[in-house]
């Protein structure tokens, strides 16, 4: 991606083995010398006298070339040819698909119930009344679902079916339509992973309201709102941790984002999450984890590269050390298995960021932190503080009040919760009472205003 040149396509509409020029070019187009991702699209019309059923498709790219020096037999010194197999088929009368699964998300608690919602398409001529579709979770029994409405040709409609039970790790799940009278099949189905990982909070930081993290490093990496000319958004709104929130990174730099100290004493099996967006020299400059089971005395990789108990987990080095260097345009989640500290009493982690004297970009740029944990009988947490919600004048006299929630998989019936200021003014205990079961909340006030 490094330099410019051109990519077009072509279709075998004619089913003769000979791709032809122009009347088979599908896409053409230039790109730029760019250190990301070039995204080159394009609108196809299959000709009323298309061949029906499976033909070729192939895609050239060439390094310096232009639409003459482009062709579909041509030869070329840096460059890519790459062959598929495509299905044209005519449109029909009765013809649907499900084109995306838009849930379960990536991430989701292991032995939880989750809605399936899939996209579904009317590809025929008629319009639909009636759409049975069915999913399979890892290879299970197929659950069935009928949507019924009213879906006009090439409409789409979001369609939500029956709960799935999330196992731990990889699933996988597939919907697929089953029209009466749809003879094609090939564009029927789709299918998508989500992964099941430990249901309790150890950690979290959605960089909102405030962050946990600190730095050693504050003229690279800041807390805010991104707003460079490719890291331009948060993962979720509106606050991120990045190595400069309005442009790029400077030559030759290295420092860190914290955690604070964590107890993994009595736990294991747990994960650390996130998302990550990374715009970098590649193979130069990265951004990297690691891990101190000592305080931060000593600090190791967390993962290798392609690490197998960890998802999109390093993929290259930054000058020598594993992280994420390949410029990803736009978000992607990341998850590793925190087998390195079970059992230690005081671990930290840290993120990192390093460029070498050459080419800068935008850098890296993390969001939405979670360490999930298996769940436990008695764990308990302050998940809002409800009030005060907006400032409060000058020596009045305001009341705190919190929501709780049952993490753990017991009944609680006494919760110990505080609250303290930055101002000096000494912490305020009480105890919320009742029944709360688990995975609900209930609100608590203390009787004592600040």
């Amino acid at each position: 991606s490094y330099w410019s040149g051109y990519i077009e396509a072509y279709i075998d509409f004619n089913h003769d083995g000979i791709y032809q020029e122009p009347e088979e070019v599908v896409l053409g187009g230039a790109y730029t010398s760019a250190n990301q991702t070039n995204t080159i699209t394009s609108n196809v019309t299959i000709p009323l006298t298309a061949y029906t059923g499976t033909t070729g498709m192939r895609v050239i790219v060439r390094e310096s070339g232009t639409a003459a020096t482009v062709t579909p037999c041509g030869t070329y010194s840096w460059g890519e040819t790459e062959d598929y197999l495509v299905v044209l088929a005519p449109q029909i009368p009765f013809d649907a698909g499900v084109i995306s699964i838009d849930e379960p998300g990536f991430i989701q608690s292991e032995d939880s119930q989750v809605p399936v919602v899939v996209t579904v398409r009317n590809y025929g001529t008629n319009t639909l009344t009636s759409i049975p579709v069915e999913y399979v979770v890892n290879g299970g029994t197929p659950v069935a679902y009928t949507w019924t409405g009213s879906l006009a040709p090439n409409a789409t409609t979001q369609v939500t079916m029956p709960d799935v039970t999330v196992l731990p790790d990889s699933n996988e799940i597939c919907a697929y339509t089953l029209l009466v009278n749809d003879t094609n099949t090939f564009n029927d189905d789709a299918c998508a992973y989500f992964y099941g990982l430990p249901p309790a909070i150890i950690f979290e930081d959605d960089m909102e309201n405030g962050t946990q993290l600190y730095t050693d490093a504050p003229t690279l990496w800041e807390h805010g709102v991104p707003s460079a000319d490719v890291i331009d958004t948060a993962h979720s709104p509106v606050n991120v941790w990045t190595t400069n929130l309005d442009g790029d990174y400077p030559n030759s730099a290295s420092g860190f984002v914290y955690t604070p100290n964590m107890n993994f004493f009595g736990v294991s099996g747990a994960y650390l999450t996130f998302y990550y967006w990374i715009d970098a020299e590649e193979n130069n400059d990265g951004g990297y984890v690691q891990y101190s089971k000592d305080g931060g005395t000593t600090w190791s990789s967390l993962g290798t590269i392609n690490d197998p108990i960890g998802f999109n987990w390093f993929e290259s080095y930054a000058s020598g050390t594993p992280s994420w260097s390949k410029p990803t345009n736009g978000w992607k989640p990341a998850f590793i298995k925190l087998n390195a500290v079970s059992g230690y009493s005081i671990v930290k982690f840290r993120f990192g960021f390093k460029s070498n004297t050459t080419t800068t970009n935008n850098g890296f740029a993390i969001d939405d932190i979670k360490i999930l944990g298996p769940a436990v009988a008695i764990d308990g947490g302050v998940v809002e503080i409800i009030a005060p919600a907006t400032a409060t004048a000058s020596g009045s006299a305001t009341t705190v009040t919190v929501k709780i929630k049952n993490f753990g998989t017991d009944t609680l019936t006494s919760i110990p919760v505080s609250y303290a200021l930055n101002t000096g003014f000494p912490p305020q205990n009480g105890t919320w009472t009742g029944s709360l079961l688990p995975d609900s909340t209930v609100d608590y006030t203390f009787t004592q205003t600040y």
